[in-house]
């Protein structure tokens, strides 16, 4: 198997017909012809291995899909399929830009020439430096393992604790670095195998010297570093199943089949999602394969071992009289919610005449008081004019009266009688005029 971020690209006769139904991240709809048989182990390969059909995916005329001519082939019996195809990973699906067939082209084959464009960036591999990481498999080792645990509690005790704890923490974490750095050392060839060791490592180092220069000390290396290589894979295999042994009886299935993994190297394959009918024929519709899924699941479950019939009629009765008792329920709890909304309806009529009422009344009130409001400005307004007149009358008798004072002293006797009877008619003339503003009023009261 080629890397994932390889081109991968196969084409040639399949054999083939996908026709112009679509199927999900294999095959587009602009292909030619209708499905047969071999479209569905062509599509299932697709799906396992991530490709897809590049020449179904552009939409071009049927002169530059069709990729075989039968012999039969004429003016009036045309037989032109497409069975040859290009196959390319679906990570470089974009990288392709048209695919199409050459009818012209002077090649002596009844296949005619297909014909893709494939634009990749290609892009320099940066190498990473070698990082060197701490030998912890030293630790496997219980000398090592309890002089580097008493160097630790030395440290960590030695530490002052007053100071601020973020200058702490830097001066505890280098002196923590150097310590194992000092104690277990660096590698910088990491093995790929979980069993391989230092010392299998440092045997194949040597050998590489007696390459090509002495045969017989290589083959003498290369014999010991098989049978070193044989020891360490048996010691690791045995305590990876001491672990699984300690897993099983604390009953930590989850961790268990976890390591089973690990040490087995199993990958997830990746799921097919092609469904077929009665007829093996690959269904690509969804309404399609949801009736599908709906007829399986209908067929598992179902049970003709038993005779239900009349256990059936028997429990159709008692269902039916449970059902006429929720019926009656249903319909009383009905008419008890029908009487609670006709009360509610009366209720609310009720209450919109009494508002209606309360609201003419105060209608009424209304008026009344604007009534009573505009007599009482009349009334204000007669009773000023009223003074006004008085006083006016009132300042003409005094004026009068200063005057005949006046004519008195001026006037001789007999003058003055004819004057006192002049006064006195202008008197009775007051009067009477007094007499006929009080009586307006009190009317108009």
């Amino acid at each position: 198997m080629t890397k994932k971020h390889d081109i991968n690209i196969i084409m040639g006769d399949f054999n083939a017909k996908v026709g112009k139904e679509e199927t999900t991240n294999v095959t587009g709809k602009f292909g030619l012809g209708d499905r047969n048989e071999r479209e569905n182990r062509l599509v299932q390969f697709c799906q396992e291995e991530e490709f897809i059909i590049g020449n179904t995916y552009y939409k071009l005329s049927e002169r530059r899909l069709y990729t075989w001519k039968s012999p039969q082939d004429g003016m009036r019996n045309i037989i032109r399929n497409q069975i040859d195809y290009i196959l390319i990973n679906k990570r470089f699906k974009s990288s392709m830009i048209r695919a199409k067939t050459l009818p012209g082209a002077d090649v002596p084959s009844d296949h005619n020439l297909l014909l893709a464009t494939i634009r990749s960036r290609l892009t320099s591999r940066k190498t990473k430096q070698k990082k060197s990481h701490i030998d912890i498999q030293k630790l496997e080792n219980d000398y090592i393992r309890n002089d580097f645990q008493n160097k630790l509690n030395e440290l960590l005790t030695s530490c002052n604790t007053g100071e601020n704890p973020i200058e702490w923490w830097n001066n505890t974490a280098d002196k923590i670095r150097i310590l194992t750095t000092n104690t277990l050392g660096t590698r910088i060839n990491v093995a790929k195998e979980k069993w391989m060791n230092d010392e299998i490592l440092n045997l194949m180092n040597e050998r590489r010297k007696y390459r090509n220069i002495n045969i017989d000390e290589y083959k003498r290396r290369n014999k010991e570093i098989r049978d070193k290589i044989r020891d360490a894979r048996n010691q690791w295999m045995g305590k990876q199943c001491e672990d699984i042994e300690r897993l099983e009886k604390l009953h930590d299935s989850f961790n268990l089949h976890r390591k089973l993994k690990e040490i087995c190297n199993l990958r997830r394959y990746n799921t097919i999602n092609t469904l077929y009918d009665t007829n093996d024929k690959v269904i690509t519709d969804e309404n399609e394969k949801r009736n599908i899924w709906v007829q399986y699941v209908h067929e598992l479950f179902k049970d003709d071992s038993r005779d239900w019939s009349d256990s059936t009629t028997n429990n159709s009765s008692s269902i039916k009289q449970q059902h006429r008792s929720c019926n009656n329920q249903a319909i009383k709890t009905a008419a008890r919610e029908l009487r609670v909304t006709n009360n509610s309806s009366s209720i609310k009529q009720q209450h919109r005449s009494c508002n209606n009422q309360a609201i003419k009344t105060a209608a009424r009130e209304l008026r009344v008081t604007n009534n009573s409001s505009s007599i009482k400005q009349q009334h204000r307004s007669c009773n000023n004019q009223a003074i006004k007149t008085a006083a006016r009358e009132l300042r003409v008798t005094n004026f009068i009266k200063k005057f005949f004072l006046v004519l008195v002293e001026s006037f001789s006797t007999c003058e003055y009688f004819i004057l006192q009877q002049i006064i006195l008619n202008n008197n009775n003339q007051n009067q009477v005029s007094e007499t006929r503003e009080s009586d307006c009023v009190e009317n108009f009261s």
